[in-house]
């Protein structure tokens, strides 16, 4: 019975996840009501309940290791009946469901601890942060880490993870002994944590964080700590592929492991996304104001980003060893845009439904909204992941280009020009390593050379000398 019951709990885990991102509606109604002692321990179980549902389904599994139950796909393909604790042990912490676990439990118990603890201990103060906009931040923290864990479950576990024995659809496993997977495992928990705080990261920018931090608004470093993994992957797929072939696109095609690998990617994606392209839109909020021709600066801005997403997708497409003309590529790269387009075209939408606080409320909800859906675009379609350079490029330079076109904006004289041509060289630099890309590292090094590339308009924002009226 361990495998149906396994994944009943990682069900619930995904139904919590849900009322998570609903939790500030609760908690509001809850904390009105009379029995409040109550209901803060409801609340205190809801905030919980994803790591803990996670926490009996590997415990679950962990039990048919160790009980060696052959019922237990997993348990089949790895265990032989002779087999010691130590070897169960390691076999329980070995493949990818395992992994997959590993990481939930590390993002779910940095959810619950700073969730209980966020709201009225002093140690998690960010310096001039009063309760009440300490309980805003951790109801952001809820939204985003619930739609995460949502993306998690859906984007990294397979549609059965725990096969009962004798079934036809398995995710392979590989298995060490426990000297070996034991460290993978704890790395993955821990990478789990770096996502609680890169969610953090992400809250805190969405609860206007300049408001506490004058000097330094922006606690954005987190986002590029996701990206050294994957150089390190970079790296790795590099020494293996003496043949030059681009691995990481034969690996994006891949049935089993190319839905998961791009998943991860576009999750590290989103997290640069908030370091990146909207840093840089909140600094130019900061610095710029709005000018005379607002249209002229949105519809500069969007189609600007379309068109250079549009454009480097078009030529990492055509590298893909499954594509292998010109047309082929373009009408892929249509196929993988026209999702991002409708989702940022729904975004400009949300000043009707009242969110228009924001200087650009239209630019603000195009990019966001495409941003934040752009992770179940990859777990849908793993090759929207080669969206991932434009977006970046793209989304970036949309916060300076509004500042370009308009009049009476601030930028003016030398500042204007050298804002212009960096968006010229951003552009010019990415499509170019795009359309003539190094041997064995095409898709690879598009991805890390569009993460760089984004850094300069958050860079030429900061360093324009504007002029005050």
């Amino acid at each position: 019975m361990a495998s149906p019951a396994a994944e009943v709990f990682l069900t619930a885990s995904l139904i919590a996840s849900m009322v998570l991102i609903i939790g500030p509606v609760i908690r509001k109604q809850l904390l009105q009501s009379e029995s409040r002692r109550i209901n803060t321990l409801l609340l205190l179980a809801i905030d919980w309940s994803p790591f803990i549902f996670v926490f009996v389904s590997w415990g679950i599994d962990l039990l048919a290791f160790a009980q060696l139950n052959t019922d237990h796909e997993r348990v089949l393909v790895a265990l032989e009946d002779s087999s010691g604790i130590s070897e169960r042990i390691a076999a329980s912490l070995s493949g990818w469901v395992s992994g997959t676990m590993a990481l939930l439990l590390g993002f779910g118990l940095y959810l619950g601890f700073v969730l209980t603890r966020l709201p009225t201990q002093h140690e998690l103060d960010f310096g001039g942060m009063s309760e009440e906009d300490n309980i805003r931040l951790a109801n952001n923290i809820r939204r985003w880490g619930g739609w995460l864990w949502m993306l998690l479950l859906y984007g990294l576990l397979p549609d059965e993870p725990f096969p009962p024995s004798q079934s036809s659809v398995f995710l392979g496993e590989f298995t060490g002994s426990l000297s070996s997977t034991l460290p993978l495992w704890i790395a993955l928990f821990l990478l789990g944590i770096v996502f609680g705080v890169a969610v953090m990261q992400l809250s805190l920018l969405m609860e206007r964080a300049d408001r506490f931090h004058p000097e330094n608004p922006f606690p954005h470093q987190v986002g590029w700590l996701l990206l050294l993994p994957f150089i390190g992957l970079g790296f790795i797929i590099l020494s293996s592929s003496p043949s030059g072939d681009d691995v990481l696109a034969l690996l994006l095609i891949d049935p089993i492991f190319g839905a998961r690998t791009s998943f991860l990617l576009g999750l590290s994606g989103l997290f640069l996304f908030a370091g990146t392209a909207l840093h840089a839109h909140l600094l130019a909020e900061r610095k710029f104001r709005v000018g005379r021709g607002r249209w002229l600066g949105l519809g500069s801005a969007v189609l600007h980003s379309v068109a250079i997403i549009w454009l480097t997708t078009t030529t990492l497409a055509f590298q893909l060893p499954n594509v292998g003309v010109w047309f082929g590529s373009l009408w892929l790269s249509t196929q993988l845009i026209f999702p991002l387009l409708i989702a940022g075209l729904i975004g400009m939408l949300l000043p009707i439904a009242g969110l228009d606080d924001r200087p650009r409320p239209e630019l603000w909800g195009y990019r966001f909204v495409s941003a934040m859906s752009f992770p179940l675009l990859v777990a849908i379609n793993p090759l929207s992941i080669l969206l991932l350079p434009g977006i970046l490029v793209g989304f970036s330079t949309a916060a300076v280009i509004p500042a370009i076109v308009e009049k009476g904006t601030r930028l003016e004289g030398k500042s204007r020009q050298k804002a212009i041509v960096s968006v010229i060289i951003v552009d010019v630099s990415l499509v170019a390593i795009c359309v003539s890309p190094i041997t064995g590292l095409g898709i690879g090094l598009a991805l890390l050379v569009g993460a760089a590339l984004s850094v300069i308009p958050m860079i030429i924002i900061s360093k324009s000398q504007i002029i005050r009226a």
